[in-house]
């Protein structure tokens, strides 16, 4: 505070200030200190209050409190610690009068016998100590009596009122009911389920409104019955050995009889349902006792064309259009029942032929690496059909797996057709195209392969297309470092796609150069057959080996 060495006049009053005052040593014409209505305590200034004093006018009284308000519950017999400055913030010699209010006419408040300590311990809480208390702390210096209001400091704490909660332990329990959802005029048995011993009981039951009171009873377990729906409200008022109580509700919701759903699909034996040809319906549930009410509807959706009350059904259509059917089951124990609908589209009969905007090739990830038929067994593989690497515009797709057996395994009618299979053996994928002209069919073999030990024969790597050439079309030549790599390849091949083994092979089989590269150099010495050996691995993990015998 060197820069303040000619300040004559402070007033900081009127704020929330707190903490240590800095020392003002060097205000030598400092005369006018006023501090008053903040936070200060005697331990704020008690260092500096030797300097300040001596200013003509150093004004620190009064200061707001300094704890807050709080209130303390607590039970009969519990003790009980007030404090003063219980943040710590105190010199140590200040001096400490607790009080206690009394409104008693007379007096505002009373000091409590022995309070004279910064803590204020009750030992064993009586009803007698229930009330508000407060400590004023002064100091020997700085609270000057009787020498000027301002210096006349009394710190105060806020009001700490003592409460006391007249029951312990607190009663714990639920209201049980003997049925979960009652009926009209069906007993229910009510009881209480607690652990707390030696307790009473008083049962009141209200009318719906929840207001007029119907019956009471003091028993352990009441029965009732309600008459008519709605919800009503049932309070327990539970009482221990020492009088305590607690009181306990529950709703009661009388309800009509309500029938639990029958759980089931109904199904069709086709997913692709044709004109002309019998489609039969039926219902895949666990319940049994059923009775059944099969209701069709024409395309429009408005006009009944059949009934049928059998556990299965035979429609056939005639037109094409969206049809809808409905299912009525009933349990015949309950009488219960559950209504299913569903709806199908069939579409035109149609004979499949060529177009141009329905013209395109299966495509898979692993077409992209030459690998046209094979697929990893249990690895999810995505088919699409495409056009010069792009989905066909405005068509619609009616995908089919068949298994080795012939079997059909799976259908769809995505752009995106994603299948699973299992076996290293020969699937079937069939793939109808259609649009606003016709419809066009496709089929394709895949062969199942272990992601393990992935082999593709040659004649299965881009159609057979894959060649091992020499970069000089005149051919090879003796003493001469000569270049070898793989041929024109037609389709849309990618060396980064693939990992390159070479190695070259003398006539007596003897190694004589390798290379990892997409080209292999290599120099024959003389003039005899030579053998070279690729093995080609896609980033699939699936190999195909080539061999190229050299003459020179």
């Amino acid at each position: 505070m060197s820069s303040l060495r000619y300040v004559t006049y402070i007033d900081v009053s009127h704020n929330k200030l707190e903490g240590i005052i800095p020392n003002m040593a060097n205000a030598i014409e400092l005369y006018y200190f006023d501090i008053t209505y903040n936070k200060f305590r005697f331990v704020d200034f008690a260092a500096q209050f030797p300097i300040y004093k001596r200013f003509s006018k150093f004004m620190y009284n009064p200061q707001d409190i300094t704890d807050e308000e709080k209130t303390i519950n607590t039970f009969i017999g519990n003790s009980v610690t007030l404090e003063m400055f219980s943040d710590g913030r105190f010199i140590g010699d200040e001096e400490y009068v607790w009080c206690k209010l009394v409104n008693d006419g007379i007096h505002y408040s009373l000091p409590v016998p022995g309070g004279t300590s910064r803590k204020l311990t009750i030992p064993a809480v009586s009803s007698t100590d229930i009330g508000t208390y407060y400590c004023i702390a002064r100091h020997p210096q700085m609270t000057q009596y009787g020498y000027d209001y301002y210096r006349y400091l009394n710190l105060q704490t806020g009001l700490i009122h003592v409460k006391i909660s007249p029951c312990n332990p607190i009663i714990n329990g639920v209201i049980k009911t003997s049925i979960a959802e009652p009926l009209p005029n069906e007993d229910i048995n009510f009881s209480f389920e607690t652990s707390n011993t030696g307790v009473t009981y008083k049962w009141t039951f209200y009318d719906l409104d929840n207001v007029t009171e119907i019956a009471t009873s003091t028993s352990a377990q009441v029965t009732r019955s309600y008459s008519s729906l709605g919800k009503y409200n049932v309070k327990l008022v539970v009482t221990d050995a020492e009088g305590c109580n607690e009181t306990f509700s529950k709703g009661i919701i009388i309800a009509p009889k309500t029938c639990p759903s029958i759980i089931g699909t109904l199904k069709t034996d086709t997913p692709e349902p044709a004109l002309n040809s019998p489609m039969q319906f039926s219902f895949e549930t666990a319940a049994t006792g059923l009775s059944y009410y099969w209701t069709f509807y024409d395309r429009y959706g408005n006009s009944v064309i059949d009934v049928q009350r059998t556990p299965t059904a035979t429609q056939i259509y005639t037109e094409d259009g969206t049809y809808k059917v409905n299912l009525a089951v009933t349990d015949e124990t309950t009488g219960c029942s559950s209504s299913f609908d569903k709806t199908f589209v069939l579409k035109p009969i149609c004979t499949p032929s060529y177009s141009w905007d329905r013209d395109g090739e299966f495509h898979t990830p692993n077409s992209a690496f030459g690998n046209f038929t094979g697929v990893l067994i249990n690895t999810p593989t995505n088919f699409n059909f495409l056009r010069y690497g792009s989905p066909l515009a405005n068509v619609e797709y009616s995908w089919k797996l068949y298994d080795p057996n012939g079997q059909l395994m799976q259908s769809g009618n995505e752009a995106n057709f994603p299948v699973t299979i299992t076996k290293l053996e020969n699937y079937k994928i069939t793939l109808r195209i259609s649009n606003y002209n016709g419809c066009s069919d496709y089929e394709k073999i895949i062969t199942g392969q272990d992601p393990n030990d992935c082999i593709i024969p040659s004649k299965d790597r881009y159609n057979d297309s894959v060649t091992i050439q020499p970069s000089d079309n005149r051919g090879v030549q003796v003493g001469t470092e000569t270049t070898l790599g793989l041929g024109y390849i037609y389709y849309d091949y990618s060396e980064s796609d693939f990992t390159f083994s070479w190695k070259a092979y003398d006539p007596n089989n003897v190694l004589i150069s390798s290379g990892n590269e997409p080209r292999f150099p290599v120099t024959f010495p003389t003039t005899e057959e030579y053998r070279v050996d690729l093995e080609l691995k896609d980033i699939g993990g699936c190999k195909t080996n080539y061999t190229k015998k050299l003459y020179h």
